[in-house]
């Protein structure tokens, strides 16, 4: 079920869930909870506001309105870009805090005693490099790397992995741990080995940003398509056939573009880009 209707602040999403725990709920049940924010615009309420940037700018909804989100700016808005980018963090802050207390509720009594609990997003955001927003060309880290928060029942102790992983993993994680076997078509790999302590076979994992809609049939021509591997990302633009390539080892921020100084990597990483396009555009073109 889905308690989420519209763009609410989380406690209210997460007040709903609560006022229909204890009387509709079947067992065993999936609840999916959708918070529209951190989204923009980044108002968080007190004592939240002003958290990480004092000053009095870019505190309302008209301010921020007035910001080309998805879109370039020009190198001298970077000083109020950086503002927006405090109150987006400060927006994050009371996000995280409105979780904690959802969390908080359901552990008073047995709620929680055997439920899979499983946090994540589906984007970063952008406040560098001239744009500002999730919607565009780029698949820089600060898009890309999103928390994916995984808590079983019973489990206490915390643990941090590592390892690479993207999205479509979590559908065979749940259907995993909940003893269901996954389905032949699904994609993605379960992450219940690493949660064992035990390493997955070495794979790439990819992300897409791209134009036009593949559920009207319309094949992906547009666009950009990452792909991770060990320590290096390969970022490929579709139309202008460009390529940057890092290390994020050693080069985390990605400004050291070795497009023209690891032609081996390159070589290796740009075919898996082209081969994943090909097998999403025949799924597009089967109606799959």
């Amino acid at each position: 079920r889905n308690f989420s209707k519209t763009i609410v602040p989380p406690e209210r999403a997460f007040n709903r869930f609560l006022l229909n725990f204890n009387d509709n709920l079947p067992e065993p049940f999936f609840i999916w909870i959708h918070v529209f924010p951190p989204h923009h615009p980044y108002l968080p309420v007190e004592p939240f506001m002003g958290m990480f940037d004092s000053s009095p700018e870019l505190r309302t909804l008209k301010s921020q309105w007035k910001l080309p989100l998805n879109l370039s700016y020009k190198d001298e808005m970077q000083p109020t870009v950086d503002i927006l980018r405090d109150r987006y963090d400060e927006f994050i802050r009371y996000c995280d805090k409105q979780f904690e207390d959802f969390i908080t509720r359901l552990t008073t009594g047995d709620n929680l005693k055997n439920t899979l609990i499983i946090l994540s997003s589906d984007h970063g955001e952008t406040f560098e490099r001239n744009f500002l927003g999730h919607t565009g060309p780029h698949l820089y880290e600060p898009l890309t790397n999103i928390p994916l928060i995984i808590r079983e029942p019973g489990q206490n102790k915390r643990i941090v992995i590592d390892e690479l992983a993207e999205q479509i993993d979590i559908p065979p994680t749940i259907l995993e741990l909940a003893d269901i076997p996954a389905p032949s078509w699904m994609e993605g790999h379960s992450l219940v080995p690493l949660m064992r302590g035990k390493r997955l076979p070495s794979h790439p994992v990819f992300s897409m940003t791209f134009g036009g809609n593949p559920s009207r049939g319309e094949r992906i021509s547009k666009g950009t398509i990452a792909v991770w591997e060990g320590d290096y990302k390969l970022i490929y633009y579709l139309e202008e056939k460009k390529s940057l390539l890092f290390n994020l080892k050693e080069d985390p921020d990605e400004l050291n573009n070795l497009i023209n100084k690891e032609s081996e990597a390159a070589k290796r990483l740009l075919p898996l880009i082209q081969e994943n396009l090909k097998e999403a555009n025949e799924k597009i073109s089967r109606g799959k």
